[in-house]
């Protein structure tokens, strides 16, 4: 009889909650025994490496929470084969030669920008795009097309950061009349949720929610809108929008990671600048609304097949990775540094 691997896998506690990240669980159960880790160390929890350590392990997949992982600790008892999976929205922007020590980690990317980072870097790189199944229950699409966006038309907007605020979307819609707009206005933690006047309700059409009590009813208020305002300026996969283009919807969202890697605008969705907001056409929705499920449905099917295939390999895959060179990644943090530098001196000038 065959033993199976044996795999712990680490994330961020607030998944626990949302289970947003529990599709690689599944997958990585259907060929290993699983063992998850919420680690709770930013809210002053324990040290969830220390339970980690206690057992052992053929591989350790790290969700985002790779920073305070110790290499060297593990590398000592045996245990090599380490994944990490960063997200654009929380590593996009550090600096590069910050990579460095992972250097002995696998890097599972669902960023192609981040992964041809990491990649150029030196560090090994796999990059799939994760497609979420919609709920089998969910019922058909209604139509859609420009008639109805002007005439019956929802606007949904899930207000999750401030940087998105619902005021942004309504310079987006431009004079483009919709009969509603629906703000969820559920922030992310640390983020605050600015609710529309009465004056403004009233006058737009604005109804609010803050909570759902299913999944099924967030998904059916979305189901039933035309255009879905993708609440972030950057994603680390964006489960939100891209649930919203399996949905049928044209989702309008920043020209970011990782929404531009899902979306080509004009085509399957809308693409703006996030710093400069301006009115959209809306047209050809009814092209954009057919080709966003299109879109879907062939990312799903790749995602259930190869995709799903790759990641399995790439986990168990006990080959060290090489990494970079200590020479290149000196050349490296010198860039960094004169980076920091040049930023530094430049504030004073900045209005």
């Amino acid at each position: 009889m065959t033993t199976r691997p044996r795999i712990a896998y680490v994330d961020h506690s607030y998944h626990e909650k949302t289970r947003s990240t529990w599709f690689l669980v599944e997958l990585l159960r259907t060929v290993a025994d699983v063992d998850v880790f919420w680690d709770e160390s930013w809210k002053s929890g324990s040290d969830v490496f220390v339970e980690v350590a206690r057992n052992r392990y053929d591989a350790i997949v790290l969700f985002q929470n790779y920073d305070r992982f110790d290499y060297e600790a593990f590398r000592t008892r045996g245990l090599t084969n380490v994944t990490i999976i960063p997200m654009y929205d929380q590593s996009g922007t550090v600096p590069l030669s910050s990579w460095f020590r992972h250097r002995h980690a696998k890097v599972l990317n669902f960023s192609a920008t981040l992964h041809a980072r990491v990649q150029w870097l030196g560090l090994r790189s796999l990059y799939v795009q994760y497609y979420q199944p919609l709920p089998a229950a969910l019922p058909p699409l209604p139509g859609g097309g420009t008639a109805r966006l002007a005439e019956s038309g929802l606007a949904f907007h899930w207000q999750r950061r401030r940087e998105v605020p619902w005021k942004t979307a309504l310079r987006l819609l431009g004079d483009q009349p919709v009969k509603q707009i629906h703000i969820h206005g559920a922030a992310d933690p640390g983020q605050s949720f600015e609710p529309p006047s009465d004056d403004d309700s009233r006058r737009l059409g604005i109804t609010v929610s803050t909570w759902f009590e299913t999944k099924d009813e967030y998904l059916r208020l979305v189901r039933d809108c035309d255009v879905f305002f993708a609440p972030r300026v950057a994603e680390g996969i964006g489960q939100s929008f891209i649930e919203a283009l399996g949905l049928g919807k044209c989702v309008v969202a920043p020209d970011r990671p990782t929404m531009n890697e899902y979306i080509t605008d004009g085509v399957d969705g809308l693409l703006y600048d996030p710093s400069d907001p301006r009115p959209l056409d809306f047209t050809r929705i009814d092209e954009i609304r057919t080709a966003a499920r299109q879109r879907y449905e062939a990312g799903l099917q790749r995602w259930n097949g190869q995709s799903a295939e790759q990641v399995i390999r790439f986990v168990l895959d006990e080959t060290p990775p090489t990494g970079p060179s200590r020479l290149f990644m000196a050349l490296i943090r010198a860039h960094d540094l004169g980076w920091r530098v040049i930023r530094k001196l430049s504030s004073p000038w900045k209005k």
